[in-house]
């Protein structure tokens, strides 16, 4: 069976698991959180990027700077998760 017909198979008006409004709920906080990867990965090669005088100004030592620039894509700061879904 083809997957389109397997789909269209499907009763989806008697499947009450099955809501397509959670759905796209769901599609847009994955959006949001796209979103919000991209701006702090760019965010951590900026701060990477800044000379020792400027990192100096704000408390940040050049070590620390680095390391933060390394972390993971994903290891996003609770908070700004957490504003990014509120203001969603």
């Amino acid at each position: 069976m083809k997957p389109y017909s397997a789909l269209m198979s499907v009763p989806f008006g008697e499947w009450p698991r099955f809501r397509f409004k959670k759905l796209a709920e769901r599609f847009k906080y994955w959006q949001i959180l796209q979103v919000l990867r991209v701006q702090v990965a760019k965010e951590r090669t900026e701060l990477a990027n800044l000379p020792d005088y400027i990192l100096k100004d704000i408390g940040v030592i050049a070590g620390d700077a680095w390391l933060e620039s390394q972390r993971s894509i994903d290891d996003l700061p609770l908070y700004r998760v957490k504003q990014a879904l509120r203001h969603a």
